[in-house]
């Protein structure tokens, strides 16, 4: 059960990187490590293993204030904005 909430965490990054490049916040993968102030081999670690740190976590809320540590944790969605969570979807739709 564990390897699948981690496995969903990955993909709730990957959801926000593409969101992130199409609200013009990035425009490709180094853009989106160098936005939140992390190195690109660390991030493309993070979008394919199974590790969100606190320190990364509290990073992306700060940078992208429209998301919560609860969806990002836990996929949970009742604290977004109804706008944020269908621009959401859809960035995932791209994957």
């Amino acid at each position: 059960m564990l390897a699948k909430k981690d496995e969903s965490v990955a993909r709730r990054l990957r959801t926000l990187q593409a969101y992130a490049i199409s609200q013009g916040y990035a425009e490709n993968q180094t853009q989106m490590a160098e936005h939140l102030g992390l190195s690109e081999p660390r991030w493309t670690q993070m979008l394919n293993s199974r590790d969100l740190s606190k320190e990364v976590a509290f990073k992306i809320v700060e940078k992208f204030p429209e998301v919560t540590l609860e969806w990002l944790w836990l996929g949970k969605t009742e604290g977004l904005r109804l706008q944020t969570l269908r621009e959401l979807e859809a960035a995932a739709k791209n994957l």
